[in-house]
């Protein structure tokens, strides 16, 4: 005969409302025909009265089917045991294969992976505890656990199939995006690009990497909705997640056709002037940056509760690396500064390359990166600049906060007189890059720990000391002037 699944089930227990007694799991009054566990009903009450014999208990039989009912309910309406030590060390330890649920998360299960356990499985406080070794503390129980439904994650458990759907990075290794689209339907391709910065972020799996294209001739904000409006607190910048992503510019095609301009169409050189942020230095030659840079703002304002000045910004999780290819970054003055800067634009817990890259506006701000606690992370330079709204090359303001946590600073490719480009007979110089000689005056760190290395004396007494930015870690000669 076939094992089936029973036709009914327990809605109550045996004897629920009836009289039983309590079964205990040894020691009853065997002299009087009562029963318990380990020993079930004594030999008094297998043998007739007239022979000395004494009446099994009704009681004793409720109580007994009872209990066993009480737990049959339980594994029928889906119960699953917790861990008990009491029971565990009385039996020698769960078998292999035993299943536990968690007193900790209802959603986490564990599997026991070897005979005889007598560990708590949820002693173990993180993943790499479990099914390990002995001497973890999960002691070899595995964990079964349910599955996220956030479609952000790489896995995830699919709404409409209940299936398990891993993503790939493949297909959206190469996103666009366009605020100026028409388009009304939004794939994050060259024909249906995305509106938002932050659309095409959610569109790569969290933890993949992909390069993100942003249309040359639009305008772009640190913001979620890429508004210049702050929401009066600092939320709603660009979270970039366990990503790693390249922004580059698109669209813009002189790349490809500096060889096809000439003086004779008198646009050469206004098409240059004005797509190749340029600027006239002599006659026959231009500073160039290769092609416009797209504007990236930062927007800022004031939290009207704490007085801060709160602004917009790109945040992610530590491991997480964004590169910015040939943007120019832009600090909006506004009328009212608060007391005091809430945080930085540029989250230290991610890694930045920043190539061609220029920054405006440094002087509103405290600091564009860092200020965080324990967040060691490296950020590079690369034919970088620092301005002021009028396009003045500037080598004043703050970039840096350091905190107690390191910071590892490159700054590559600084203009040479020879770096230049000739165009149909005209010769045409890079913008000049003056990061190495913003980066190198100690005076433009913004710093929570300075450390002295050196003191000016007058006589035996010091009459001036000099800091250095401690946590910091850059084969630059820093400029204490």
């Amino acid at each position: 005969m076939s094992i089936q699944r029973p036709g009914k089930l327990f809605s109550s227990k045996w004897a629920e409302y009836g009289d039983r007694f309590n079964i205990e799991d040894t020691g009853a009054d065997y002299q009087n025909g009562r029963a318990d566990i380990e020993t079930g009903f004594p030999p008094q009450t297998m043998k007739s009265v007239l022979q000395g014999g004494v009446p099994p208990w009704g009681q004793d039989h409720n109580g007994i089917l009872y209990k066993i009912t009480e737990a049959i309910q339980w594994t029928q309406g889906g119960g699953l045991a917790f861990f008990n030590q009491e029971w565990s060390n009385k039996v020698g330890g769960y078998a292999l294969g035993s299943v536990l649920r968690s007193q900790r998360f209802i959603y986490v299960f564990y599997i026991n992976m070897m005979d005889g356990n007598l560990i708590d499985p949820d002693t173990g406080k993180i993943t790499s505890d479990y099914w390990v070794n002995y001497d973890k503390p999960g002691n070899n129980w595995a964990v079964l656990s349910i599955l996220s439904d956030n479609s952000d994650n790489i896995s995830f458990l699919d709404s409409d199939t209940f299936r398990i759907t891993t993503k790939v990075a493949g297909p959206l290794a190469n996103v666009y995006v366009r605020p100026s689209t028409k388009e009304v339907k939004f794939l994050g391709t060259p024909d249906f690009p995305f509106r938002t910065v932050q659309d095409a972020i959610n569109a790569v799996p969290n933890g993949g990497t992909a390069t993100i294209y942003l249309w040359y001739q639009d305008e772009y904000t640190l913001m979620q909705d890429n508004t210049m409006n702050l929401p009066g607190l600092l939320a709603n910048g660009w979270d970039i997640g366990h990503r790693n992503l390249n922004f580059v510019p698109w669209g813009q095609d002189e790349r490809d056709k500096f060889g096809n301009y000439n003086d004779e169409t008198g646009a050469l050189i206004d098409q240059l002037k004005h797509d190749l942020v340029s600027s006239h230095s002599e006659e026959g030659i231009w500073h160039f940056s290769i092609m416009k840079k797209p504007i990236i703002h930062i927007p800022v304002g004031v939290d009207n509760v704490s007085n801060m000045t709160i602004h917009g910004y790109i945040r992610g999780d530590l491991g997480a690396s964004v590169v910015f290819e040939h943007f120019e970054f832009v600090v909006q003055r506004g009328t009212q500064l608060g007391n005091h800067q809430d945080g930085s634009p540029f989250h230290p817990f991610l890694s930045y390359v920043f190539n061609g890259c220029s920054f405006v506006n440094l002087d509103v701000l405290n600091q564009l990166y860092g200020g965080w606690e324990g967040a060691s992370n490296t950020i590079k330079f690369t034919r970088c600049h620092t301005a002021d709204e009028n396009g003045n090359l500037v080598t004043e303001g703050k970039f840096i906060c350091l905190g107690p946590a390191t910071t590892t600073l490159t700054v590559d490719f600084t203009r040479l007189s020879s770096d230049t480009e000739t165009l149909n007979g005209h010769s045409y110089e890079r913008y000049e890059a003056n990061a190495e000689a913003f980066f190198k005056r100690i005076r433009n760190y913004q710093s929570a720990q300075m450390r002295p290395v050196a003191y000016r004396m007058k006589g035996s007494q010091p009459v001036e000391t000099f800091y250095y930015p401690q946590g910091l870690k850059t084969s630059l000669d820093l400029d204490f002037s």
